[in-house]
């Protein structure tokens, strides 16, 4: 007969037995030996931060001589030619942008309208973030008004109108369109124009063109004073009243009236005194009674 082994008499299989073990401990910085393990590159480090450091001041040092020496020769040029030569001897310097905003206008003051429009459209380009760029815009659009071109002034205006509202040569850019429109014969659209101006000075005070548009919008809404030139001709004066008659003065009849080129002008008759009056008669004094004589005695 053959033996049955069961399931429980099969051997089980033997498990591992882990045995926990503890961290190492941390380990200090030693310096001596990172210095040693790294001293090459702490070196190459530290002498390139000392070179950048001395490249930068050197920077520094003759930038600053540049500005300087580039605000001396602006101050001294006074012509065209000479603001060029500041333009190209000192590019990439703010007197060198000064100098070509400069450059424009003398050429404007000589009536080289051409050129001028040039000069203005390639500082505006070249310098978006110049302080003057705003008013090299304002200036182009001047230009072209001289120049007689109002379409392209219009739009130029139009231009600082939309893009520098918060400049000080909004202002300009409104007056310059309110006059282009009047010339057009637009008068509707000049007032409103300056009314813009108006109101603005009436919500943040009055500015420096406030007075400059309430003139011309009177100007334009009254039509004598264009025609004279200012404000209507007044009225001639009225012709003054004859004096009154003075008491105890004879009758003496007014003077005749000498009428002028421009204005009756009534001249009165000076008036006669009176005559003095007589003096009150004057009444002699009483002479006193005499004394009585005394009465002989009994």
């Amino acid at each position: 007969m053959s033996e049955t082994t069961s399931g429980s008499d099969k051997p089980q299989p033997l498990k591992a037995t882990v045995t926990p073990t503890a961290p190492p401990p941390p380990q200090e910085f030693d310096l001596l030996a990172f210095w040693i393990q790294n001293r090459k590159l702490i070196i190459r480090c530290v002498n390139l931060a000392i070179l950048g450091g001395i490249l930068w001041t050197a920077y520094m040092y003759m930038e600053t001589r540049k500005e300087k020496g580039s605000q001396t020769a602006l101050a001294t040029a006074k012509t065209a030619d000479e603001l060029r030569k500041v333009t190209t001897e000192w590019a990439g310097t703010a007197a060198a942008a000064t100098a070509q905003f400069r450059v424009a206008d003398e050429l404007r003051k000589e009536k080289k309208y051409d050129e001028a429009v040039k000069e203005y459209r390639d500082f505006a380009t070249k310098n978006p973030t110049h302080p003057l760029v705003a008013g090299s815009i304002a200036s182009l659009a001047q230009t072209f008004e001289i120049a007689g071109k109002t379409d392209d002034a219009l739009a130029t205006y139009q231009r600082i109108q939309s893009s520098y509202a918060n400049s000080g040569h909004f202002a300009i850019a409104l007056i310059g369109i309110a006059r282009i429109q009047a010339a057009q014969g637009k008068t509707d659209e000049a007032i409103k124009t300056l009314d813009t101006i108006i109101q603005r000075a009436g919500s943040t005070g009055p500015g420096g063109f406030t007075s400059e548009a309430m003139q011309m919008q009177a100007a334009l809404k009254n039509p004598n004073a264009r025609k004279t030139g200012g404000t209507p001709r007044p009225a001639p004066p009225a012709p003054p009243e004859a004096p009154a008659p003075t008491p105890g003065a004879p009758n003496t009849p007014p003077a005749a009236v000498t009428p002028a080129p421009a204005a009756p002008v009534v001249t009165p008759a000076p008036a006669v005194p009176a005559p003095p009056a007589a003096p009150a008669p004057v009444e002699p004094a009483k002479p006193a009674d005499a004394p009585k004589a005394p009465e002989p005695a009994k």
